[in-house]
């Protein structure tokens, strides 16, 4: 047996050396040809590479439309990055290939395009999306024009060749730069030296007339300074951050720049009134003074060395950050017509001139947010026609009048906010009538509200957010016109709530007036507001709720007291027909029987997650209907207690404690109705007969079949009179009365069940 063994032994030797040749001549035999095509790219050029991979992505593509079943495909897989030109990336670069919205200006650009809505990102589901699937498309509602196509421009590359560059004290930019590749698409430049200044000049990228998105960026002392001598007119996307922008006088301007002055000839009403009437808006300083003879602006101009953007005719976006432009001139921009997005953030500016776009009328979106602006000229903003979306938040404009603002037809949203804003007089918004979302919020300063329209003519606005409202008396009038309202916002200082506050307001779908100290609330407060489905009352000091205060909101849904002096609620309250959910936690209710149809279905729980479900037409692909999905989720930390009973759960008190039966609140399950304390139905109704309604029905027809002598009525004798009483009691347990009643009184305890078994989720809470 054992020379059988070492033979088996043998055998398997000799089986494992030929396996291993065969490895080896096959991993030879792939290193040969490796070698091949190595040999083979070294003589095609330095694109070899890139047409490799182009030429082994294209039959992939090929092999997979030929397969039947595709290939899963994991939802977080990193997509591949593919090196390009390799031997031309100088030391210090990084060259590859690489989705253009990796890069932070197209963040900004996606951001800025949701903003264009008009409503505040991800508060609602039936916003307008701005980002769409196809990339092709419009990214805002008038996807028929031309020119709107042209938004998406940057989407249409998903791939581009990028470079990314550290620079250094003792880096030569200009030799830098020559080594890199001339068809990149994308360069960004980083300063990581905060140490002596270092120069950029534009004029060194002119070779790379294929680029069409530029990034700079400096450290935070601004040492890395950017000179405009050549305009580099095949950009289409700038970004600057952190560095200093200086002109050249060796760049050539137009000599025969006509001031906008010229042909600028909007004047406000208020410039013509008396000066009677003129102090009902807050004075301001005569810009005219400021405006001197071009000859000497254009010497100043020099003396400043300010940077132009003049030439950079395919331009789209400009995003200047962190780079103390606080002096603006219409002449830095003008030229720019194809500039649609432009943000001048975190620059220190002060003081806006006169026209200091004049030289960009095509803008969409302006941001000049994180500044030092304290007052505001309609000269300022003039001829900005085209403009959808201004962010203002983070200045210092402390008012509002028909003197700030030039006039904008096609604006969307306005952004106040961290702005000390104390007044908005009248006719503020009159030459904006088209917006459709409107912030305002400051943390030192509260807006004071008036009941003279200070929302006048915006009869296009949808949402209103207003974070440091005061007001004594919210009364009529403060809200009208604004008949496309959907949602309102007001947090701050509010007393009372009057009559009518809110009539006119045919549309609006969410209030919240939370954190507001409110005391009083009108019965008729929420008149005329009938597709109010979300109310917000949390967190102010009601003590008393109005029977009949929402009487007329039909599609009432959500409702929120948490937070105030509440001690009881209508009988009513819990018969809306649509609510689903009412926060009544953190008041201190007196728990009493009359509380027995609250409903811990309605009370314990929070809502979920909210989707959007839509039908998409089979042939093209367009959503047809769309409606919202609410999720609500059961928590008992929500529940309501009891103040006069240890802090315990309003349900364990009354159906443990109190021992409450349903005669005092009975409610009639229908589509539509819903009736209290009644067993037979409204006049002019026709309820369905329930289940055990036909059961006690059969049962006294079984009864009246056995007993139908004594249904029917019989002479009283004497001596039937002269019957113990005992011997009556008997006869009366015989009768059809004393029957229905024992039978009402089951049906009663089967119905108490039923209301202990719903209420069951609720009983373990003390």
């Amino acid at each position: 047996m054992q020379w059988i063994n070492v033979l088996l032994v043998l055998v398997l030797l000799i089986q494992h050396n030929v396996n291993a040749a065969r490895i080896n001549a096959k991993q030879h035999t792939k290193y040969q040809k490796y070698q091949q095509l190595k040999q083979q790219h070294k003589k095609l050029g330095p694109h070899a590479v890139e047409r490799a991979h182009n030429e082994v992505a294209t039959h992939r593509i090929q092999r997979l439309q030929r397969t039947e079943v595709p290939p899963l495909q994991l939802p977080h897989e990193p997509t591949p990055q593919l090196a390009i030109d390799t031997l031309q990336c100088p030391m210090g670069c990084v060259c590859q290939y690489a989705p253009f919205a990796e890069l932070s200006i197209s963040r900004w650009i996606q951001h800025m395009q949701t903003r264009r809505s008009g409503a505040q990102q991800g508060d609602d589901i039936w916003a307008n999306e701005r980002v769409r699937s196809n990339s092709n498309e419009a990214t805002y509602d008038n996807s028929d024009d031309d020119a709107d196509d042209d938004d998406d421009a940057y989407l249409t590359n998903l791939y581009m060749k990028q470079a990314t560059c550290i620079l250094q004290e003792e880096s030569d930019v200009e030799e830098l730069i020559q080594q890199l590749p001339h068809d990149l698409h994308a360069l960004i430049l980083l300063y990581t030296s905060s140490g002596r200044n270092k120069s950029i000049n534009l004029s060194t990228l002119k070779p790379l007339n294929q680029l069409s998105t530029l990034e700079v960026r400096g450290g935070l002392n601004r040492s890395l300074r950017v000179l405009f001598d050549q305009p580099l007119s095949f950009l289409q996307y700038a970004n600057f951050e952190s560095v200093t922008l200086l002109g050249s006088d060796d760049y050539k301007r137009p000599k025969d720049s006509i001031h906008p002055k010229d042909s600028y000839d909007y004047k406000p009403r208020s410039e013509s009134y008396d000066d009677l009437d003129s102090l009902a808006f807050a004075p301001l300083d005569d810009y005219d003074d400021n405006i001197v003879p071009y000859d000497i602006y254009k010497q100043e101009l020099l003396k400043a060395r300010m940077p132009t953007f003049y030439g950079w005719e395919h331009l789209q976006v400009l995003r200047i950050h962190g780079c103390q432009l606080n002096e603006l001139r219409w002449e830095v921009f003008d030229g720019l017509t194809a500039l649609d997005h432009l943000s001048l953030e975190r620059n220190g500016i002060s003081e806006v001139p006169p026209f200091s776009f004049y030289g960009a009328l095509h803008i969409q979106t302006l941001s000049l947010a994180h500044n030092l602006i304290a007052d505001l000229h309609y000269r300022a903003l003039a001829g900005l026609l085209e403009l959808e979306v201004l962010d203002l938040s983070d200045n210092r404009l402390d008012k509002l009048s028909e003197r700030t603002f030039p006039p904008f037809p096609k604006m969307l949203r306005v952004d106040f906010r961290n702005n000390p804003i104390r007044n908005i007089l009248p006719a503020s918004f009159w030459v904006m009538n088209s917006t459709r979302a409107m912030h305002f919020d400051s943390k030192t300063m509260a807006l004071r509200l008036k009941n003279s329209q200070p929302f006048e003519s915006l009869s296009e606005l949808q949402t209103l957010h207003i974070g440091n409202v005061s007001v004594g008396n919210l009364g009529q009038h403060m809200f009208k016109g604004l008949t496309a309202l959907e949602k309102l916002t007001l947090h701050g200082n509010i007393r009372s709530i009057e009559f009518d506050a809110f009539a006119g307001l045919h549309k609006l779908r969410e209030l919240e007036l939370s954190h507001c100290g409110i005391q009083e609330l009108s019965m008729d407060a929420f008149i005329e507001c009938r597709a109010l489905e979300v109310l917000d009352l949390s967190y102010n000091n009601i003590s008393y709720f109005p029977p009949g205060l929402l009487d007329d909101q039909p599609n009432l849904e959500e409702i929120y007291l948490q937070g105030n002096r509440l001690r009881t609620l209508p009988h009513t309250f819990f018969l809306r027909p649509k609510l689903r959910l009412a926060h009544l936690s953190e008041n201190p209710w007196e728990c009493s029987c009359d509380m027995f149809n609250w409903r811990p279905k309605i009370t314990n729980q929070v809502r979920g997650s909210r989707t959007k479900r839509c039908i998409t037409d089979y042939t093209t692909g367009k959503q047809i209907s769309c409606r919202r999905v609410d999720s609500y989720v059961y928590d008992n930390r929500f529940a309501p207690r009891c103040s006069n009973h240890n802090e315990r759960s309003v349900f364990y008190v009354i159906h443990k404690q109190l021992n409450c039966g349903p005669g005092r609140v009975v409610t009639t399950k229908h589509k539509h109705i819903q009736q209290q304390n009644s067993i037979l139905p409204r006049p002019g109704v026709k309820l369905p007969v329930p289940h055990w309604r036909k059961i006690e029905q059969s049962n006294l027809k079984l009864m009246q079949d056995k007993n139908q002598t004594q249904i029917h009525a019989v002479r009283v004798t004497d001596k039937q009179r002269n019957r113990p009483a005992a011997v009556n009691a008997m006869t009366q347990r015989n009768t059809l009365t004393y029957a229905v009643q024992q039978e009402r009184a089951k049906r009663v305890e089967h119905v108490f069940a039923d209301e202990e078994e719903d209420n069951d989720i609720s009983n373990d809470i003390y």
